[in-house]
């Protein structure tokens, strides 16, 4: 009996790798994302303040920075990490729901299939296998340990350090977020980026295949613009990750390490790096898209000639018709049809993104920034920078 093809829905980015090993061990589904989530706080941020009781760094006058007062704590283990893992639920959704379109809408001809399948099926070994995942474990802890050697430079005792510049004065709670909370955190960025370049190289797959794409297309991206749409989810990683990387800068503008106008750059670069990241795979379709263009162009070009001749014989060149023959006559609706139809390809796009999705997924990754900006920064000198930033 021959193979069943797969469920259009049987797709998964993220039910892979260690955690999915150990749920098959316990012979159930018991970590969903919220219980992640709640887990993941447990682990980083309780014991945080266990420590920093036990040594008297919580609050009080033994640092200038008591744990209580480090919002970016908040930010990154209250926010930022739960927001990470509840991402998973609706991104794997939505690139699920894209796979099936891709199965099910007739884009990659029949004789492509296998190959697509395959694909996939590579893409499913690479997520599932334990290597990766050691290695971004190993990144993000040497990560933390560099970040250990700024919270020494700092010229400021903090809940952290007892004594800038002395590594021996780094408190219970410092080690502890060194090795454990902020290596996860690190973690589970690096391995949504993992999993974010295994879904490029998959769509890089998808973009090599003999693809159907119909240049009349009204989503005016040969059928390709739903990707474009499924990929504004990834809004909800961007969120998280901005967030965290703004605390961080911010904290270094209310130490006096840097200046709010110093963050431009910055600011500017996070903005193009977040659409390099979520929409920047999808651009392995532009040749594609620019050759249907182009042959759409050309057809319905030749067609639209072809036909206009006969039109103008018929209604303009034998004499002019009476008001009775063009009331109704269908020559002059397939006119206007093939006149919309070589206007849809006209302004057919060559990205499967439009602007919108563009828009959505900047907004994702800039508007974070904002209330922690107030945070740290009076709202009159935000605006006041603002401005003095446009006029230049």
């Amino acid at each position: 009996m021959p193979d069943r093809p797969p469920e259009p829905s049987s797709f998964s980015l993220v039910r892979g790798g260690a955690l999915l090993r150990l749920e098959r061990l316990l012979g159930r589904d018991v970590f969903r994302p919220t219980t992640r989530a709640v887990l993941g706080v447990l682990v980083t941020v309780v014991p945080l303040v266990v420590l920093a009781v036990a040594q008297g760094v919580l609050f009080g006058p033994r640092v200038t920075l008591p744990l209580a007062y480090d919002w970016t704590i908040y930010v990154r283990f209250l926010f930022g990490l739960p927001m990470l893992l509840i991402a998973e639920e609706p991104i794997d959704f939505r690139l699920a729901m894209a796979v099936r379109y891709l199965r099910t809408s007739g884009l990659v001809q029949d004789r492509a299939r296998p190959r697509f399948e395959r694909a996939i099926q590579e893409l499913e070994h690479s997520r599932d296998s334990l290597f990766p995942e050691t290695v971004l474990l190993v990144g993000a802890v040497a990560l933390a340990w560099f970040s250990t050697r700024h919270v020494l430079g700092l010229s400021a005792s903090n809940w952290q350090a007892l004594t800038p510049g002395d590594e021996s004065s780094v408190t219970w709670a410092g080690r502890w977020l060194d090795l454990v909370s902020l290596p996860f955190l690190q973690f589970l960025i690096f391995r949504w980026l993992w999993r974010l370049g295994l879904w490029s190289r998959l769509l890089m797959r998808v973009a090599r295949l003999d693809l159907v794409l119909i240049p009349t297309h009204p989503d005016r991206a040969g059928g390709l613009g739903y990707l474009g749409e499924a990929h504004t989810v990834l809004g909800v990683f961007l969120v998280p990750v901005s967030a965290v990387m703004a605390s961080r800068a911010l904290q270094s503008v209310q130490s006096g390490a840097a200046s709010l106008a110093s963050l431009k750059g910055p600011l500017v670069g996070w903005a193009v790096l977040a659409l390099v990241i979520t929409l920047g795979p999808l651009m392995v379709f532009v040749p594609k898209l620019l050759a249907a263009r182009r042959q759409g162009l050309d057809d319905y070009g030749a067609l639209a000639i072809e036909y206009t001749q006969g039109f103008d014989k018929k209604w303009v060149r034998q004499g002019r018709p009476s008001e009775t023959d063009l009331l109704g006559a269908s020559d002059i609706q397939s006119l206007a049809d093939l006149s919309n139809s070589f206007a849809i390809i006209d302004a057919m796009r060559i990205t499967p993104p439009n602007l919108r999705n563009a828009a959505s997924l900047l907004a994702a990754a800039l508007l974070p920034i904002l209330p922690l900006l107030a945070a740290v920064v009076p709202v009159e000198v935000i605006l006041k920078q603002i401005a003095q930033l446009v006029a230049r």
